[in-house]
């Protein structure tokens, strides 16, 4: 199954479903980092896809049954909505031309669903099972014997409501679907692109009113799912911005343009960057490598121009030369960054290369020799 989110609101009913392609951890989601920049792209292109889709069907069924229907038109509208967003069977593939057709695979982790009830629906369940408790229909008949909407009344018990802080359209546990957003996904900013996204239908329900909202047809609610991708097609472009921006980003094709789209076919890596300290004899290392993968070189003191050239980000060869105490020193050999948990060393093999020539001839001595290394999970500042 593809991974996607749709806020699935039929006319006669409040409560929403939102599926989620996210790794489930548990834990609360961290800060997104250049690791996450795949997830974020893949993120960014399922929602795309749905802007997309649902745009495009709102326009289909406007042209097909109008903004309003009414009667038999409005239950036909109803079922090609239905069957447009809502979920498959279980186990079935999605039907063709749904809204989960097509869809790339999910962000690895297991996919989720997360139920969002406004208030004001489980009010008016409650209602439904016992009049006695939350919110009524707020129906009225007519001289002519049609039911249709208390205007007046729905208006006052939304105020009332408001007036003691607890608005119908306030989720009915934020705080649950805050935690099962953000311990589903990968890192913050995916949970932040849901929220946005969630905070958009939030606020059309606020200017419409809850009961309006409520009973939107069927172009309309396609209508609002667009707003909603936009704003989290938004969220998600200027993650992965903020993130291009890193110092451990580095930008290997592509290149970002003010189209969102033009975000997914960036293609980068993730520098592994770090301090290098410790001596070897009278030879003082202390210095930042900003990107193990590219050649670099270390401070030492006295002045022994070490260079290093990389074969990966954790091994490679190094060469040395320079003048200390009317000496001068000078070896090569290979290296190997051994880094674990943000700490480790950086290991020069040198066995017989590390050399001096001075008055008397030429010194040498084995390896290897260890430096002491701390990574830099941000990059060089």
């Amino acid at each position: 199954m593809g991974s996607w989110r749709v806020r699935s609101m039929h006319s006669a009913f409040a409560a929403a479903i939102i599926w989620l392609g996210l790794a489930g951890s548990g834990a609360q989601a961290a800060e997104c980092k250049c690791e996450n920049l795949k997830a974020l792209q893949n993120e960014l292109k399922i929602a795309l896809l749905l802007h997309g889709k649902f745009a495009a069907k709102a326009e289909a069924m406007r042209a097909a049954y109008g903004e309003n229907p009414k009667g038999s038109d409005l239950s036909a509208a109803r079922r090609d909505y239905e069957s447009f967003a809502g979920p498959p069977a279980p186990g079935a593939q999605p039907a063709a031309g749904s809204a989960r057709d097509g869809l790339p695979r999910a962000t690895p982790g297991a996919p989720g669903q997360i139920a969002f009830v406004p208030r004001g629906a489980e009010l008016r369940r409650q209602h439904a099972n016992d009049e006695r408790t939350g919110i009524t229909e707020a129906i009225k008949v007519t001289p002519i014997g049609e039911y249709i909407p208390d205007v007046d009344r729905r208006r006052a018990i939304e105020q009332d409501f408001a007036r003691r802080r607890q608005d119908l359209c306030d989720h009915q546990d934020e705080a649950a679907v805050k935690a099962s957003m953000a311990a589903g996904s990968v890192c913050a900013g995916i949970a932040n692109a849901l929220r946005i996204h969630e905070d958009t239908h939030q606020r059309t329900c606020r200017r419409m009113g809850f009961y309006a909202f409520n009973e939107r047809g069927p172009v309309q609610l396609l209508d609002d799912e667009v707003l909603a991708y936009n704003a989290q097609i938004d969220a998600l472009a200027n993650e992965i911005r903020r993130i291009l921006r890193q110092a451990r980003t580095r930008i290997t094709s592509g290149a970002a343009g003010a189209n969102a789209a033009s975000l997914l076919t960036i293609e980068t890596r993730c520098a592994v960057a770090f301090t290098v300290a410790g001596n070897v004899d009278d030879l003082r290392f202390a210095d930042k490598v900003c990107d193990a993968a590219t050649a670099f070189t270390v401070k030492t003191s006295p002045n022994a121009n070490f260079r290093f050239t990389p074969s990966s980000e954790t091994r490679g060869t190094y060469a040395y030369s320079g003048q200390a105490g009317g000496g001068h020193f000078f070896g090569n050999g290979g290296y190997v960054v051994d880094l674990s948990q943000g700490k480790g060393s950086l290991i020069l093999d040198g066995a017989g290369r590390w050399q001096v020539r001075h008055p008397l001839g030429v010194s040498s001595k084995g390896g290897p020799e260890r430096l002491r290394i701390t990574e830099l999970p941000e990059g060089c500042s």
